[in-house]
C-alpha cells in the first residue's frame, strides 16, 4: 500500500467512520415506514436548507451527478412506504403553497432570470466553500492522528475485514473525491508535504503493531 492511499484511509477513518457507521446502524433499526418518514424528512429539509446555503446547494448537484447515488435514491422513491408518505406530504399546505409559489416565479421571465443568476453564483460559492471546507476536514484529521490512541484504534479498524467495504462504499462518495483531490493538493505543498507524510508513516507502523 502506497503512502498517500495509507494516509488517506487514516484520515478517513479519524473524521468520518464512526459517524457514518452510527447514522447507518440507527436508519436501519426503524420499521420501513419510520424509514421512509425519515428520508422523506432529511431530503425535504435538505432541500429547504440548500436554497440558502451555497455548499449544500453545490454538494447536492454533485451527488445528482452520481449514477449510484441516483440508483439509491430512486430505489427510495420506488419503496411503496416512501410513496405513502410522499402522498401525505403533497395534501400539506406547506407544500401546497411552495409548489405555488415556485410556478408563479417561473412564470415570471425576469424572476426565473434572477432565480438562474443567483443559483450560478451560490454553486460557485458552494463549490469554493466545500474546497476550503474538505481541507479543514483533513487538517483537523492529521491533528486527531497525533494523539495514539486514534492512531492503535484506527490502525485496528483498518485491519477489520467488514471495513473494507465501508471503505469501498466511502470511495463512491463525491465528498470523498473532493477530499482525496485536497490531500493530494496539500502532500505537494511545503507547509504540509513533511507532517503528512510523518502521519502516515506513523500510520503504516501502527497498522504493522496493531493486534488482531
Amino acid at each position: 500500500m502506497n503512502l498517500f492511499f495509507t494516509l488517506f484511509i487514516a484520515i478517513v477513518l479519524a473524521c468520518c467512520t464512526s459517524t457514518l457507521v452510527s447514522a447507518q446502524k440507527e436508519r436501519n433499526e426503524m420499521t420501513p415506514e419510520e424509514r421512509a418518514a425519515y428520508d422523506l424528512h432529511v431530503g425535504m429539509s435538505g432541500m429547504k436548507e440548500a436554497a440558502s446555503n451555497p455548499a449544500l446547494l453545490a454538494q447536492l448537484m454533485e451527488d445528482m451527478q452520481n449514477p449510484e447515488m441516483m440508483a439509491e435514491a430512486q430505489k427510495m422513491m420506488n419503496d411503496p412506504a416512501f410513496q405513502a408518505q410522499m402522498k401525505k406530504f403533497e395534501k400539506t399546505a406547506d407544500f401546497k403553497e411552495s409548489l405555488k409559489k415556485t410556478k408563479e416565479k417561473m412564470s415570471d421571465p425576469n424572476l426565473a432570470a434572477k432565480m438562474e443568476a443567483k443559483m450560478e453564483y451560490m454553486m460557485k460559492k458552494g463549490q469554493d466553500e466545500l474546497k476550503k471546507a474538505a481541507r479543514t476536514n483533513m487538517e483537523n484529521a492529521m491533528d486527531a492522528l497525533q494523539d495514539p490512541e486514534i492512531l492503535k484504534e484506527a490502525a485496528e479498524m483498518m485491519k477489520d475485514p467488514k471495513f473494507e467495504e465501508v471503505i469501498k462504499q466511502m470511495m463512491k462518495d463525491p465528498d470523498m473525491v473532493r477530499q482525496m483531490q485536497e490531500m493530494k493538493n496539500m502532500m505537494s505543498d511545503p507547509n504540509y508535504a513533511e507532517k503528512m507524510q510523518a502521519v502516515g508513516k506513523q500510520f503504516a507502523s501502527a497498522m504493522g503493531h496493531a493486534e488482531l
